[in-house]
């Protein structure tokens, strides 16, 4: 290869070749995360992605790679699920990452109840955060 990988490093390197504009080159793996390091956009869970882009300001290359892998996916990126949920005010709108927060903060196991019960009302939550609520209340108890 002569240089035409712009994630190449060393001499031969060619700048031109590197993206333009508010365009920044990503890596095909996650960068952060304890779980989710080192490994492919494409096996990163769906809620982490979710959390990236709600919760990573100062790093645009990798909210930009969270959010086009959502894109992929055909999922809705967080700015999409808040407007539709600005046009709903009836019931505010919980994330899969408020809900594990919730749970890891959880010091009894009647704050896990509570927990329990609203999350009955998030079913396309509910399955993947069910298993970790149950498993911090048997670090609790």
């Amino acid at each position: 290869d002569n240089g035409s990988d712009p994630y190449q490093k060393g001499e031969d390197r060619v700048d031109h070749a590197l993206p333009r504009g508010n365009v920044h080159p990503v890596s095909t793996h996650c960068p952060i995360g304890r779980e989710w390091k080192g490994v492919p956009w494409a096996e990163v869970e769906t809620g982490f992605l979710e959390w990236i882009l709600t919760n990573i300001d100062d790093k645009p290359d990798i909210n930009e790679a969270a959010g086009a892998e959502l894109r992929k996916r055909s999922v809705e990126t967080p700015e999409a699920v808040t407007r539709r949920n600005e046009t709903r005010l009836d019931k505010p709108s919980k994330s899969m990452a408020d809900f594990a927060r919730e749970i890891t903060n959880a010091t009894n196991v009647d704050q896990l109840t509570v927990i329990r019960d609203e999350l009955a009302d998030y079913p396309d939550l509910e399955p993947g955060l069910r298993a970790y609520l149950t498993a911090r209340q048997s670090e609790i108890t």
